[in-house]
């Protein structure tokens, strides 16, 4: 609950508060002053905010699924790609004519990519909830296996300091103080080599 605010922010928590609101006044229309219409409109509401929260729980559930569901199939699909990957680099009679058709590493030629990393692009941030921040970003040409060194600018702070490096081009962050504001950027990283950093994503203090 915000400071000096009655109404909880969390939407679990102002159901509940709702709830009770609604039947405390109802069973004290007199004493309140009130009458039944004064009352009416807002358990209707309150009706359809608990269906709406249900949907929104079983949505967010079937996403999680969908999810789970999506990585599993592109680790599977990943790992027979990389199986046959070492077979055909494997057989001396493959031409590179043709590797380099499948997009593969020919011995003695220099890779496509740069040999600098580069500034990754498109950093966005979804709010799951409050203090729980999704960062998703675009790789922007990096080659597979490229460290991505996540930061963060907390709060009044003017400094931006690391969060995670990792790999993979997403990341979940959990923040101890859910509506402090925080700002992030992402590098690419290849040894001790970082790339310029991508746009800044704010987190956004409401529920998207």
């Amino acid at each position: 609950m915000a400071t000096g605010d009655y109404v909880p922010r969390k939407d679990t928590s102002f159901q509940s508060w709702l709830n009770n609101f609604v039947s405390v006044v109802s069973d004290n229309l007199s004493i309140l002053g009130l009458t039944s219409s004064d009352i009416n409109s807002l358990s209707s509401d309150k009706e359809e905010l608990g269906i709406a929260l249900a949907q929104a729980e079983l949505l967010s559930a079937q996403s999680k699924a969908a999810t789970i569901r999506k990585n599993t199939m592109r680790s599977l699909a990943e790992d027979k790609t990389r199986a046959l990957v070492r077979k055909i680099q494997a057989n001396p009679e493959v031409p590179s004519s043709l590797k380099k058709q499948l997009q593969l590493n020919v011995a003695g030629e220099a890779s496509s990519y740069s040999s600098k990393p580069i500034p990754p692009t498109n950093l966005l941030c979804k709010v799951l909830q409050p203090g729980a921040y999704q960062l998703k970003w675009n790789a922007n040409g990096n080659p597979p296996r490229t460290l991505y060194s996540l930061e963060a600018k907390i709060g009044s702070s003017n400094t931006f300091i690391p969060i995670v490096t990792i790999t993979k081009s997403k990341y979940t962050y959990t923040s101890k103080n859910p509506y402090e504001k925080i700002t992030f950027i992402v590098r690419a990283q290849r040894g001790t080599s970082f790339s310029l950093p991508s746009n800044a994503a704010v987190a956004n203090l409401e529920m998207s």
